[in-house]
């Protein structure tokens, strides 16, 4: 499905709050937004609203701004470069010491990761996602259907 959607349009489909949207881009929380220039509104894909409902019920479930822009953010760029891939796995290291931050990885889905380690540099897992990007992307075609009639383009 070909979408471009205003940040208007995209956050009604994604169910976010535009207001609360944007706050979280300008403090940084959610770095998946497409980018803009002055003057001219952002245009979302169907993969970029794919990340604002990640974003939206990761929060939901109670994490962080800060971790679900990051979670999802990664999550999609995975999806984009994998169009034909159904799931998607985040692992999350476990950190060596506190205030040591290391990311997570996402990566295509094939089978669970070992809980051991994700390689030689972060050996010790914390835990594993495994989003169904498949899905995903068929909830928000239909919501972008049903929300905004977007067959094409609602921009």
């Amino acid at each position: 499905m070909s979408v471009s959607l205003t940040t208007v349009a995209a956050c009604q489909v994604a169910g976010i709050n535009r207001d609360r949207f944007n706050e979280f881009v300008a403090i940084g929380d959610y770095r998946g937004a497409p980018p803009t220039v002055a003057g001219r509104a952002r245009v979302f894909s169907a993969d970029d609203i794919l990340g604002l409902v990640i974003f939206r019920d990761l929060m939901a479930g109670g994490m962080t701004a800060w971790a679900a822009g990051r979670i999802s953010y990664a999550v999609v760029e995975v999806a984009k470069e994998n169009p034909s891939a159904s799931l998607v796995s985040y692992v999350h290291p476990w950190r060596a010491s506190p205030g040591e931050s290391v990311d997570g990885a996402a990566r295509p889905f094939q089978h669970m990761q070992s809980v051991d380690s994700v390689d030689e540099k972060t050996p010790d897992v914390l835990y594993q996602m495994v989003f169904n990007v498949g899905v995903l992307r068929d909830v928000v075609a239909k919501r972008c259907q049903k929300i905004v009639g977007c067959n094409q383009e609602a921009a």
